[in-house]
């Protein structure tokens, strides 16, 4: 389970963004719209910016590379994650790395929950949630499971990408994945995935990741 939700988060723009990102259409009429054509804009990451935006802005500290972050969860506990290229380049291939251990077996249903925001300004703004991408709430990430060809390093390491997760040690050293749209325009952003049975957050994701 911890595979699926440090893939969530992204594999699920890939899947979605391209429709997202080009989706066009005359006049803004709604707070949702306004928000989606900002978010859509690019927006050049802080590291690359010079001290005195910084401090026209009030921000006190920029984004200088990938972090993360174990959120919390009762079945599952991150030891490493990691992200390349820093920043990610969008289309291209992004390699993803992880190790955990799933304490708790999880059988479906598993809700799923994401959350995705782009800085603007000094302020972290949220991607509402149009067509599955977004910040979106899944009822059942099994279901959407049963469809997902799992890649080849993830099978190497014993992960089938299906429920119910076993409990275990899993280490994924690289996996990389092709996409082939504008997943995400320019600019630093927050992820929050988190995966939960029964009311009960069972794993959960803390990213910040830019795009360059």
């Amino acid at each position: 389970m911890a595979k699926t939700l440090a893939i969530l988060v992204l594999c699920l723009a890939s899947c979605y963004a391209k429709g997202v990102f080009e989706y066009k259409q005359s006049p803004i009429e709604d707070e949702t719209e306004l928000v989606l054509d900002l978010l859509s804009k690019p927006i050049i990451p802080e590291r690359f910016k010079s001290v005195e935006f910084l401090k026209k802005w009030g921000i006190k500290s920029r984004l200088g590379a990938f972090k993360w972050s174990d959120c919390g969860g009762a079945g599952v506990k991150l030891q490493n994650v990691s992200l390349t290229p820093d920043p990610l380049n969008f289309p291209g291939t992004f390699t993803l790395g992880f190790k955990g251990t799933i304490t708790t077996s999880v059988v479906a249903p598993m809700k799923g929950e994401l959350l995705i925001e782009k800085k603007v300004g000094s302020t972290y703004v949220k991607l509402p949630c149009i067509d599955n991408f977004g910040s979106c709430t899944y009822d059942d990430v099994c279901e959407m499971l049963q469809t997902v060809t799992c890649p080849d390093p993830f099978v190497a390491a014993g992960i089938d990408c299906q429920c119910p997760f076993k409990t275990g040690n899993y280490n994924v050293p690289t996996a990389s994945f092709e996409v082939d749209a504008v997943a995400f325009p320019s600019g630093d952003y927050h992820l929050r995935g988190a995966a939960s049975n029964a009311g009960k957050v069972m794993a959960c994701l803390d990213l910040y990741m830019t795009v360059a």
